[in-house]
């Protein structure tokens, strides 16, 4: 076997040692296999699945139970950052914890998560890399977001958003949006999206965003601008790979906060839906997948 893994996938973190349980344990789950006994580097299942290593940015936690559960888990690579990544708040905090695992990645991929993505069944990454491997020229695979979003709530979500009001004032008035409240392109987020390394190095793109842009945007847009090809999967496409609770980061964490309420009760609700379920359950109490 090579040297270097296939995959690198990149976790950042920030006191959400729950979440970060049920996510690093699907991943070994159903990543690697049983034989190997999760070896990050050694091959795993199934048997056509990828080599990965996985690094686990740490932005300054500083609850206690964070690092006491990442340091051991003896599988992964944690890197622990100080106070000062955690003082730059949410958003710029995974950004620049992003780029941190792209600069220390050996994968010839990388594969960008969050903590509140979780891996559903055996074969979920190599779906991902699969269509890498069929084009040289694809450089991210990803989904624009995952939310089984029905039209009524896509309506309420909007009808609550301060942005809309503020777009309809400039629109009636017939003055230019400013760039802060344009709608932003669809692009692979975050949350779960793969890249092929190469291209990110030699084209000088990272995840940190130099407008009013999520991490990932501009390299998606920015690929795309100088010729590679990019691929969005169906929300549902994703959904049957990867379980995501948008926000859930921000609600079991003591520091950060949802501010609108119809937002934080949906998640709630969606958590507590999702922590009911078997499979959920049975990741959360087999601390035998924290091990090799």
């Amino acid at each position: 076997m090579a040297d270097a893994p296939l995959v690198t996938i990149i976790l950042p973190h920030f006191e959400t040692p729950e979440l970060a349980k049920l996510c690093l344990r699907a991943i070994r789950k159903f990543t690697f296999s049983a034989k190997e006994h999760g070896s990050a580097s050694r091959t795993m299942a199934p048997s056509k699945s990828p080599e990965i290593e996985v690094l686990v940015i740490d932005n300054g936690s500083g609850d206690g139970e964070s690092l006491e559960y990442l340091r051991q888990v003896e599988w992964i690579r944690l890197i622990e950052r100080g106070p000062e990544a955690a003082a730059l708040g949410g958003a710029a905090a995974h950004a620049t914890a992003l780029n941190v695992g792209l600069r220390e990645a050996k994968g010839e991929f990388v594969l960008a998560m969050h903590t509140d993505t979780i891996p559903r069944r055996a074969g979920w990454l190599e779906e991902l890399i699969s269509p890498m491997r069929a084009d040289p020229l694809l450089a991210v695979v990803g989904s624009d977001k995952t939310d089984e979003s029905g039209a009524a709530w896509s309506l309420v979500k909007k009808m609550v958003d301060r942005k809309t009001w503020r777009r309809a004032a400039y629109r009636v008035t017939g003055r230019e949006l400013p760039e802060e409240l344009r709608e932003r392109r669809p692009h692979a987020r975050s949350f779960c999206a793969l890249y092929r390394r190469a291209a990110l190095v030699k084209e000088g793109l990272d995840f940190v965003p130099r407008g009013r842009t999520t991490a990932g945007e501009e390299i998606y847009h920015g690929l795309a601008a100088r010729g590679y090809h990019v691929r969005l999967l169906a929300r549902a496409q994703m959904r049957e790979l990867v379980v995501h609770v948008s926000h859930a980061t921000a609600l079991v964490s003591e520091r950060r906060k949802i501010n609108r309420r119809i937002v934080r009760r949906r998640t709630r609700g969606r958590m507590e839906r999702l922590m009911s379920e078997p499979w959920i359950r049975a990741l959360a109490e087999d601390d035998g997948l924290d091990r090799l």
